[in-house]
């Protein structure tokens, strides 16, 4: 071959490769090309540049590489998806440690596909004590969570609302069937998208979580059933025990020191940067029963004998906790909740 010739032959292949994207028409227009581009050099012997032939070759493999690329990284994407092993189990404790949750309010369905219900408890509570401690050595996985509502109530299920941060409205939210699946949405603000998890085989949950409602719910029909009975007030009490006192707008004594969870007793935040004080009753109706006896009247509540709030009733309160605001900034509270545990 003269050397004339072989560059006319290799001329043949100029701008192929720059030819990406291509119809079947045009690849077979290309192959047909490449192969009398071959068969012409077959028929010459090559014997000064041998070289020249493997280039060739090499062009042709670059060439058909570019052109099949896309559709080998669709292949090979879609088979790597779908080996992808599935996550391994974690345990609840590992996602959520729940160190600082504050309590617990459980919803129930009831129909048309709503949630109801709404009453609290604290993580001090015996019943809460054993359903947290089941909950965090429960293995959960990564899941899709398109495939459940967390607004759509469902027959034979329970909402549970942790509470992380009641003034920044931080969540965790359980929804608990009667087959032992349960979906959490985990630790999340409003407008944030939560991580998702789920746990199946937990119908020993399911039965606890039914017991405290089912128990719940009675315990209030029999606390308004049973409303009616005047409330009893408490006789005046020993000097150390007035470090903290409730009184009625007639001057009588609702309760004292000996009432109130002396723990429970604490500085929260509250809205515009502003600080209360956090008290919660030994007795759970407590609250209901002395809001109930006193609507629309004003309750006094004092600190060693200092009269630091004094809010008007205007319904009863199914819950066991109260915040008193009471016009402080933070340091005077904190003084002032040291005051009352230092006295106790």
């Amino acid at each position: 071959m003269k050397h004339s010739d072989e560059n006319e032959w290799d001329k043949g292949f100029d701008g192929l490769e720059k030819k990406l994207n291509l119809s079947e028409k045009e690849q077979q227009l290309i192959y047909t090309e490449m192969n009398e581009k071959l068969d012409e050099r077959e028929k010459k012997p090559v014997k000064n540049k041998p070289y020249a032939y493997y280039v060739s070759f090499a062009a042709v493999a670059v060439l058909l590489l570019i052109l099949f690329v896309p559709t080998f990284n669709k292949i090979f994407n879609q088979d790597t998806n779908q080996a992808l092993p599935s996550k391994d189990p974690l345990i609840f404790s590992e996602i959520n440690d729940l160190e600082d949750a504050e309590f617990t309010v459980f919803n129930w369905y009831q129909h048309p596909d709503a949630w109801v219900g709404g009453f609290s408890l604290y993580f001090d509570e015996d019943d809460m004590i054993r359903l947290i401690n089941d909950l965090k050595e429960m293995k959960v996985v990564p899941s899709d969570q398109n495939q459940v509502d967390i607004g759509v109530g469902e027959p034979n299920s329970y909402l549970l609302g942790i509470v992380h941060d009641s003034i920044e409205n931080i969540y965790t939210t359980l929804r608990v069937d009667n087959n032992g699946t349960i979906y959490i949405w985990n630790r999340y603000a409003n407008g944030e998208i939560p991580d998702f998890f789920k746990s199946e085989g937990n119908e020993d949950f399911y039965v606890m979580v039914s017991r405290i409602v089912e128990n719940e719910k009675d315990r209030e029909q029999n606390l308004i059933e049973n409303d009616k009975s005047d409330f009893e007030y408490k006789d005046e009490t020993k000097k150390e025990a007035a470090i903290l006192e409730i009184r009625s707008e007639d001057g009588k004594l609702i309760a004292d020191i000996n009432d109130i969870k002396i723990e429970s007793i604490e500085v929260v935040p509250t809205d515009n940067d502003r600080y209360a004080l956090a008290v919660r009753f030994i007795e759970k109706d407590f609250v209901y029963r002395f809001t109930k006896a006193h609507l629309g009247e004003e309750t006094h509540f004092y600190v060693d004998g200092e009269l630091i709030s004094s809010p008007i009733i205007r319904e009863p309160m199914r819950i066991n906790d109260l915040i008193i605001d009471v016009g402080l900034n933070k340091d005077e509270l904190e003084e002032m909740v040291s005051k009352i545990k230092e006295a106790d």
